[in-house]
């Protein structure tokens, strides 16, 4: 009886201190956070104290400032100014974090901040930071894809974590998100990246050194590292400065280094010879791609995750992945879209990897031609069908760092390429949008827009519809391709072939016409291929949305088979894509 008295006294409390108006969870962005952190990984134990300097963006004053970290880690204190500050700890309930919750600290200032304005607070943390797949496996992600997928956590054997989106080992201030709704958690990172695109946020790890037998463990980042990187009696540290607008990722394991021109390993020592594979991928790579994205800007940094199982994750010009025995195409393949990174920037994200998995592509067509290459580009095709399907729920995916769908997630919503930030959208359709572009304009005209492009003059959606246009010998108008595909979502197209006819000219050769009808809302310029024992022979034909065409191809030889879309058009439907051409040359079923 006294402990409920006490918890109701507790709650009582709580409820006093809290803010009676509503919180605005975006009043405030974190323009420069400075911690010292140290691990213990034999403990699984993070802890942090340090400064965030946060600013009143909003246009009223403001006197709640709302941190938040892992629901795993525990605030210990918060002041400012030498005081310590009123605040009021709840778990707050949100996918933006591997286990599904966060740590939110609610903070009263003595004095309201006004607008523009900033307040430094000291704060300090700690917890444990164990693998969790909390968030997944409540909406019924199967338990191996999930751990794939949320592989952070801190121990002896694999200690590594990334930021905002999977895990919350610095304040952050956001809305609560869930995976059941639709990209919802990649659009709330997105935003609170954007929001603090100038923020910066500087770390020192403290970590033990280890022994001889063991290894000396070595802590690698994505940001840019400073000098003060030293060893004293049993500890190491390093520190590492992050943009605002990065995800960072730490790894710390026993390294061994292999530096070449073009790319740096971090590898565990016994697997030298994995390394060497993967940087020669990257040498591999450069001459296939540099005609597209010009030579790399800087090296390609590749860091082994010791977790055989995780699915690699890529930012900026960094891989982090597991190094496993793999066929020289596929590990060509594998980095070609952080070399991209290497040599190519731009703001917009379906630019940026949409361009990325682009020359995922282009190696696989170098190594293994065209059909390798739209086999490749339609290893989601059938999880980008139904996203694209009004009303449909997300299918399950778990290639790459494609995003789990678990099955039973709930609709989304339109989807348009300059708006989303679903990586399903933003690394697959925007690939598919490239390699059409390709088709339509040609390899001249494309490669001569992305050497021309600029991310500052990048200001406007519209930017690279222009550009292109202006690279095309015979000037064409791509209002309509872009308006389709990427300013709206207007799902995908679906083609049938409504008829096909055959006659024979004088002079021998035969003209197939072929009907082409797109059951789709989309615009979109497709090929037709006539298939027969001695080849084949296509054209293109443009199709508008809930519209037909009718294209006539002259061949050779008698044809057996007529066929719309080679793969080279994302789909709906592709059932229906297929017509056999009768002997008679009277016009021929679907």
């Amino acid at each position: 009886m006294k402990l409920l008295r006490f918890a109701v006294l507790i709650a009582t409390v709580c409820v006093c201190l809290r803010p009676a108006h509503a919180l605005d969870r975006h009043a405030f962005i974190f323009t420069k956070t400075k911690l010292q952190v140290s691990l213990d990984p034999a403990t699984h134990t993070l802890a942090a104290e340090g400064t965030v300097e946060a600013k009143n963006i909003s246009s009223q004053p403001q006197r709640d400032v709302v941190l938040q970290i892992s629901s795993s880690l525990t605030w210990q204190s918060i002041a400012s100014g030498g005081d310590e500050l009123s605040w009021v700890g709840t778990q707050y309930t949100s996918d933006i974090d591997h286990t599904g919750a966060l740590s939110e600290a609610v903070v009263r200032l003595p004095q309201p901040i006004a607008p523009g304005a900033s307040v430094l607070l000291n704060v300090r943390y700690e917890g444990e930071l164990t693998q969790s797949s909390t968030r997944l496996m409540r909406i019924n992600t199967p338990e191996a894809i999930a751990a794939r997928s949320d592989w952070d956590q801190l121990n002896p054997q694999f200690a590594a974590f990334r930021g905002i989106g999977y895990v919350a080992w610095y304040p952050i201030e956001t809305e609560a998100v869930s995976l059941a709704n639709g990209s919802e958690v990649y659009d709330q990172a997105a935003a609170w990246m954007a929001l603090n695109a100038g923020s910066q946020l500087e770390v020192t790890f403290g970590w033990p050194l280890g022994d001889e037998k063991s290894g000396m463990p070595r802590l690698v980042s994505n940001g840019e590292q400073q000098p003060a990187d030293n060893k004293s009696g049993s500890s190491s540290s390093a520190h590492f400065i992050f943009a605002g607008n990065q995800i960072p990722v730490v790894v710390l394991a026993s390294f061994a280094t292999l530096n070449r021109e073009s790319s740096m390993v971090f590898h565990l020592p016994q697997r030298e010879s994995l390394a060497k594979d993967y940087a020669l991928a990257v040498e591999r790579d450069i001459p296939v791609l540099e005609d597209w994205f010009g030579p790399p800007k800087h090296k390609v940094t590749i860091v082994e995750l010791t977790n055989a199982s995780a699915l690699p994750f890529q930012v900026g010009s960094y891989l982090f992945a597991p190094l496993q025995q793999v066929p020289a195409g596929a590990a060509n393949v594998a980095v070609a879209r952080t070399l991209v990174h290497a040599c190519f920037s731009s703001p917009r994200p379906w630019i940026m990897e949409g361009l990325a998995t682009f020359a995922q592509a282009l190696v696989r067509e170098h190594e293994l031609g065209r059909r390798a290459a739209l086999a490749y580009l339609n290893r989601f095709g059938d999880a980008l069908a139904a996203a694209d399907r009004p009303g449909a729920a997300l299918p399950p995916t778990q290639v790459e760092q494609e995003p789990v769908r678990p099955e039973g997630t709930a609709t989304i919503a339109p989807q348009p390429l300059t708006q989303t930030n679903d990586d399903l959208f933003i690394h697959s359709k925007a690939a598919f949008v490239w390699w059409m572009l390709r088709d339509m304009l040609g390899d001249t005209a494309l490669r001569s827009a992305i050497a021309a492009y600029r991310p500052a003059d990048d200001r406007e959606p519209s930017y690279i519809q222009r550009l292109l246009e202006t690279r095309f010998t015979n000037k064409r108008s791509l209002e309509q391709f872009f308006d389709d595909w990427v300013y709206r979502d207007r799902g995908l197209p679906d083609f049938r072939i409504e008829a096909v006819s055959m006659r024979q000219k004088l002079a021998g050769d035969h003209v197939v016409a072929v009907t082409v009808e797109n059951l789709g809302n989309v615009w979109a310029e497709v090929p037709v291929v006539l298939q027969s024992t001695e080849g084949e022979r296509s054209e293109r034909v443009v199709v508008p949305g809930h519209g037909r065409a009718t294209i006539r191809i002259s061949t050779p030889v008698v044809p057996t088979k007529a066929v719309v879309n080679d793969g080279s058009v994302p789909e709906s439907d592709v059932s229906n894509n297929t017509a056999t051409i009768e002997s008679s040359s009277q016009p021929a079923k679907p």
